[in-house]
Parts: C-alpha cells; structure tokens; sequence
C-alpha cells in the first residue's frame, strides 16, 4: 500500500481516490440484486438483502442521531420507502391507514423508538401485539 501513494502529492491521492469511488458508486446499479456477497464475519447475502439491511440501518440510526440532537426525525423517501416494505413485510400486511402514521412515524413504532398510544393499539387490533416489529 505504501509504495502504491509513495512519491504522490496529496492533491493526486485525493484525485485517485475521487475518481475510485466515483467509479465504484457509479457501477453500483448495475449489480443485480440477486448476486450472492460475503462479508467478512457475516453470512452470505444476496446484493439487494445487504442494501436493504443498510438501508434500514442507515435510515433508523439517522433518525436516532436527529432525536438525540433535538432535530426533527425524519428519513429520505428512498430508504423510508424500503424500511416502510421491510415493516409490512414483518406486520404481515401494509400499516392500517386508519392510524395515519406517516413513514417516520411507521418506523419509529415499528422499531420500538415510539409506543403505541392506546387509541393505536385499539385500532390495530391482534396486530398490536407484534410491536415493536423489528427490535
């Protein structure tokens, strides 16, 4: 590694590396998601599983992040909208829309950051009782 930097200015390392990740980000939608990955440590998993996984990660830590700062817990449409199907996929059926919960909301109940109040409880009837749905 060392002789790979050895003898570049920094203004070139940091260029190398720019144009690496570029690259890297710019072939990623074009690894089906089908395709089997091993991580070190961990089981295999197809492609789309492993970004879905990060999605609900990155999503439920960001919303943590923003709760403890005192800033609004929000979460961008492209991963609530996976976290949204992972939740359904685990409650059985899509959310009630008599609760009215938005996707925020959704994810913070269905991860255990935020109770049921009782009127919810009663509207989602049996289902109550698999919250938090992802803990």
């Amino acid at each position: 590694m060392i002789g790979e930097v050895g003898g570049r200015r920094p203004d070139q390392l940091r260029a190398s590396l720019r144009s690496a990740v570029d690259g890297a980000l710019r072939r990623i939608p074009d690894i089906p998601a089908e395709r089997v990955i091993k991580r070190s440590g961990h089981p295999r998993i197809s492609f789309g599983e492993f970004v879905a996984s990060r999605s609900v990660e990155f999503g439920v830590h960001t919303m943590d992040i923003a709760h403890a700062t005192g800033r609004p817990e929000r979460v961008q449409p492209a991963a609530a909208a996976i976290i949204t199907g992972i939740l359904d996929g685990l409650l059985g059926e899509p959310r009630p829309e008599s609760l009215g919960w938005d996707a925020p909301t959704y994810i913070l109940s269905g991860t255990g950051r935020r109770e049921l109040e009782p009127g919810e409880r009663s509207r989602l009837g049996a289902l109550a009782q698999r919250f938090p749905l992802l803990a």
